[in-house]
C-alpha cells in the first residue's frame, strides 16, 4: 500500500495509509492553509494549459503564428506542435486533478516540476524574442504568464521548505 489508495474499512476522517517509504519520497507537506492558497494556481494552470494544448492539437500553425510571429512551415513541427499540445493537455489534467481532489499531503513534487516547466517555457520564448527575432501578438504576455506562474510556485515551496526539513516531513 504505497500510495494510500485503500478505503475499506476506513471512516472518511481517517487519513490515508501510506507507507514510510512513501512519506520519505514525498518531501514536504504542507498544511491546510497552504494547500488552499495552492488551489488556485493550480486551477489557473489547468485552464490555460487546457486550452493551449488543445489549440496546439487541433490549429499548431495559428498558434505558433499568434506566439512567435511565424507559421510552422514543416509536416515535422506540426507533428511536435501536436506532441507538445498532448503534454500541455497531461500537464492540465494533472493540475486539474490536485486543485479539485481532498488529497492532503505534499504537493511539492507537483509545484517543482511546474516550477521548471514555467521558468524553462518563460526563458525560452524570452531568448526566442530577444536573440531570434521572434514577434508574435501574444509572446512577451505569455513570457510574463509563465514567470508569473514560476512566481506562484516559488512562494508554497520556499514556505513548505522553510517549515522544517522536507526530506524527513515526519520530523
Amino acid at each position: 500500500m504505497l500510495w494510500g489508495h485503500e478505503t475499506e474499512n476506513r471512516s472518511q476522517h481517517d487519513s490515508p495509509a501510506v507507507c514510510p517509504e512513501a512519506l520519505a519520497f514525498s518531501g514536504a507537506f504542507l498544511s491546510t492553509s497552504q494547500a488552499m492558497k495552492i488551489t488556485p494556481l493550480l486551477l489557473a494552470t489547468a485552464a490555460i494549459e487546457l486550452l493551449t494544448g488543445v489549440t496546439l492539437l487541433l490549429a499548431p500553425s495559428f498558434l505558433a503564428e499568434l506566439l512567435l510571429g511565424e507559421t510552422l512551415g514543416s509536416t515535422a513541427s506540426m507533428l511536435v506542435g501536436r506532441v507538445a499540445g498532448a503534454a500541455l493537455i497531461a500537464i492540465g489534467l494533472i493540475c486539474l486533478h490536485d486543485g479539485t481532489s481532498n488529497r492532503t499531503g505534499s504537493h511539492a513534487g507537483l509545484l517543482g516540476g511546474l516550477l521548471v516547466y514555467n521558468g524553462t517555457v518563460s526563458l525560452l520564448l524570452a531568448h526566442g524574442a530577444v536573440f531570434a527575432g521572434l514577434h508574435g501578438v501574444l509572446l512577451w504576455p505569455v513570457v510574463l504568464l509563465h514567470t508569473a506562474f514560476s512566481l506562484w510556485c516559488v512562494v508554497p515551496l520556499r514556505d513548505s521548505f522553510s517549515q522544517g526539513n522536507p526530506t524527513n516531513p515526519t520530523s
